[in-house]
C-alpha cells in the first residue's frame, strides 16, 4: 500500500513541477505539455485502482478513493478545457479617413487591418 501512495504522490508532484515550469512557454508548447499532464493523469486511474483492491476494510483510516478520483477527473476536465479552448479572432482596425482640411485632396481606402498583436497564435 506505501508503495502505490508514493507512486501517487509522486505523480501528483511531478505535475505540479510541470505547471509551474509552464510559465514562459508559448502557447502551442503549452498546449503540448498540458496534453502529456493529462496522459499521464489517466496513467494513475489504474494504480488507483490497485490501491483500492488493497486496501484493508478494517483499517483505522480509509482512504476515499472515489474523492480521488473525482479531483483527478477535475484537473483533467481543466487541463481539456484549457487546451480546447477556441483561440481568441482578431480585432478589427478601421483605419482614419486622414483628410482633416476643408478642400484636401487625401484619398484613404477604408480597409479592415488587423494589428501584429493580435494575430499571433
Amino acid at each position: 500500500m506505501t508503495f502505490i501512495k508514493r507512486c501517487i504522490k509522486s505523480s501528483i508532484v511531478i505535475v505540479l513541477l510541470t505547471i509551474g515550469s509552464m510559465s514562459m512557454a508559448n502557447t502551442a508548447q503549452m498546449h503540448t505539455t498540458l496534453a502529456r499532464i493529462n496522459h499521464l493523469l489517466a496513467q494513475i486511474y489504474p494504480l488507483i485502482n490497485l490501491a483500492q483492491q488493497q486496501q484493508d476494510p478494517h483499517e483505522r483510516v480509509l482512504i476515499k478513493f472515489d474523492a480521488l478520483r473525482h479531483d483527478i477527473a477535475r484537473i483533467q476536465t481543466g487541463i481539456a478545457h484549457i487546451i480546447n479552448r477556441p483561440s481568441i479572432q482578431p480585432r478589427e482596425v478601421i483605419p482614419l479617413t486622414g483628410d482633416y482640411l476643408p478642400g484636401s485632396r487625401v484619398n484613404v481606402t477604408h480597409k479592415t487591418l488587423r494589428t501584429t498583436q493580435d494575430t499571433k497564435p
